[in-house]
């Protein structure tokens, strides 16, 4: 299924393939099953024993129903998952389980007889005469029952194989698994991440609900403490531009919580990692961990001298005040290296934004949004995380308006 504005897919290329020999067309980033239903197909497979029909179940490697054949020859794949097979040029597909075809399959009489047939019947009803059941009987019952199958002709293709050793292996590369894997190999681990996608990223969960008149967001980034703190000064900043009027945020290692006067139906908006980076630059730039880390590369680069205990300086040489020159850089020559390198030290080592850009670049478009009836178990947490961080803005002035309008009805002032 697609979804407008969701996902992968690339309306502007168009895919085209074959299946059971008609041609079809979809963009790219379908899978074979999206391109499928999006141009009608609802019957792809048959079941292994009765030959019902069967369309498509899941969205994932766990579809059981839609199995196919992929390619002609000794290249074919039996078995495959129409829901994971991602859309190529001129991609050949097919049905199996079926006879004649996929519409009108014969073995389908099989479903009228459903009712006197048990479970593993075939083991105590074809038993006689002995020497049939392997020669008659098991043949027949496995192509009547039967999946897809192999050529039998030799493969001429060279697969890859790797005998590989880790200290961790990360199973699944989406926000939490690509967040464990940097976290362990920042440490100095030899760390596998394996996805079954076609690319990591998977998909970031937002909850949004009320509580106590306030309208929370919840996001699920696993990035970290650090990386969800500076997530919430960022996102709140993007908030208060737009007039959602935040009034604080909470961050632990799992999540970031957000409550606010307005409710936020899409945090999409507020997630796009290029407005977000502007306002990364925004608020570092006027931060003092800037002029802080400026103050260390420019000694480094001997723009400014170290300062001695008990040397002094005489009235001809000339000082420079790290925080004149960041300002002058600042306003004259913003792509400046010696800038360009703060901004880089203090991104890594003080904020862990590379962590957030990372996050936020391979979620983009998939951001599954729930608005819950109340608050939620994974949220729970953290309304009692300590550390919570009030937002200074416009919320403040409007709820001391509001208050301010109610106290003068109630003292038919109003």
């Amino acid at each position: 299924m697609r979804i407008e504005g969701k996902g992968r897919i690339d309306r502007a290329r168009r895919v085209a393939f074959t299946f059971d020999g008609h041609r079809h067309e979809g963009f790219g980033g379908d899978t074979l099953a999206s391109a499928l239903l999006a141009d009608g197909v609802r019957l792809m497979a048959r079941s292994f024993k009765y030959h019902r029909p069967r369309g498509v179940m899941t969205a994932g490697s766990e579809e059981p129903n839609a199995l196919v054949t992929l390619g002609l020859g000794a290249a074919q794949v039996p078995n495959a998952r129409a829901t994971t097979v991602e859309l190529h040029e001129g991609l050949v597909a097919r049905s199996q389980n079926r006879w004649p075809s996929l519409g009108f399959d014969v073995m389908a009489v099989n479903d009228l007889m459903a009712p006197f047939f048990g479970a593993g019947f075939y083991y105590k009803t074809f038993m006689w005469p002995k020497a049939f059941w392997e020669k008659v009987y098991e043949p027949a019952i496995r192509r009547a029952a039967g999946l897809g199958a192999l050529s039998a002709e030799p493969a001429e293709d060279r697969f890859e194989r790797a005998y590989a050793h880790c200290d961790l292996l990360v199973i699944g590369a989406g926000p939490a698994g690509l967040m464990a894997a940097w976290a362990a190999a920042e440490a100095g681990a030899d760390v596998i991440l394996a996805e079954e996608d076609v690319a990591p990223g998977g998909r970031l969960l937002a909850e949004t609900f009320w509580r106590g008149g306030r309208a929370y967001l919840t996001l699920y980034s696993f990035a970290g403490r650090n990386a969800n703190q500076t997530l919430g000064l960022l996102v709140t900043r993007r908030m208060e531009q737009v007039g959602l009027d935040p009034v604080g945020f909470v961050a632990n290692d799992y999540a970031l919580l957000i409550w606010g006067l307005q409710r936020v139906a899409d945090p999409a908006p507020l997630l796009a990692p290029g407005e977000l980076h502007e306002d990364f630059e925004g608020w570092l730039s006027e931060n003092a961990v800037m002029k802080r880390t400026f103050r260390t590369a420019a000694v480094i680069a001997m723009l400014i001298e170290r300062n001695h205990p008990g040397k002094r300086k005489t009235g001809r040489q000339a000082t420079f005040s790290s925080d004149i020159l960041y300002d002058a850089l600042r306003k004259y020559d913003p792509d400046h290296l010696m800038l360009r390198i703060t901004r880089d030290e203090a991104a890594r080592g003080l904020v862990d934004y590379g962590r957030i850009e990372t996050m936020l670049e391979r979620v983009q478009g998939r951001i599954d949004t729930v608005a819950a009836p109340h608050v939620t178990p994974l949220a729970a947490p953290l309304l009692l995380e300590m550390g919570k961080v009030p937002i200074q803005g416009m919320a403040q002035n409007r709820a001391l308006e509001e208050e301010a309008e109610h106290l003068m009805q109630e003292a038919g002032l109003g």
